[in-house]
């Protein structure tokens, strides 16, 4: 995400129509200190669920957990990963934001930075949560090593995540992931026609398609 990029223009290109007063939560006396960024990010969307819940769970400005020195606000679908800023950051506009795994001991890890600013992460997010259900149909293809380079002829490149080289490629409403580590490829189309389009493009065997329970 380029420096300086508006939130709410981003989230409002991703969801396809206007951000509304009752997308976003009113600011009340007992929230939490908490970074610029994410403060605004609630303002302005923290109700909707296609891109704070459906998959990973963004938490409640009340319901944030301190742990070591950091300030929880978002854990991974099935509480493996947790991720949170430190609380000495809290005054900050866009600061780092941090993770750490969950041990079988009810103990979590060793935190460390995402390489990512706030901004930066709520986005990434934002486009992590479109893949895995925010928008109505997306598949799901596994070991697709080599398919970066296609992506990137028929999509503009819209952001990569540094950890795992997960990149977004993606316009209107198609949006493509693919992640470096393992090749995995995750796709998502606001519409069947969308979605029907990047699986004609890409011709590749589908994991998982939701098309098949539509057709």
């Amino acid at each position: 995400m380029k420096k300086g990029t508006n939130l709410r223009s981003l989230f409002e290109s991703l969801l396809n129509r206007k951000l509304t007063a009752r997308d976003g939560m009113a600011e009340k006396p007992n929230w939490p200190a908490m970074p610029g960024k994410l403060r605004e990010f609630y303002r302005i969307a923290g109700r909707v669920d296609s891109i704070n819940r459906i998959y990973e769970r963004l938490y409640r400005p009340t319901r944030m957990d301190d742990e070591g020195g950091y300030r929880i606000f978002t854990e991974e679908n099935q509480n493996v990963v947790l991720w949170a800023f430190r609380i000495e950051d809290a005054d900050q506009e866009n600061p780092t934001i941090y993770q750490a795994s969950c041990l079988e001991s009810d103990k979590l890890g060793k935190w460390y930075p995402q390489k990512l600013l706030c901004s930066e992460w709520l986005v990434a997010m934002a486009y992590w949560q479109v893949v895995n259900g925010g928008f109505r149909f997306g598949g799901f293809a596994d070991g697709q090593p080599d398919l970066r380079r296609r992506l990137a002829a028929h999509w503009p490149h819209i952001l990569t995540i540094p950890e795992g080289s997960i990149a977004f490629y993606g316009r209107g409403g198609q949006l493509v992931c693919w992640c470096g580590n393992n090749g995995d490829l995750y796709a998502a189309g606001r519409t069947k026609a969308d979605f029907r389009h990047i699986v004609k493009t890409l011709r590749i065997d589908w994991s998982y398609s939701d098309l098949a329970e539509y057709e």
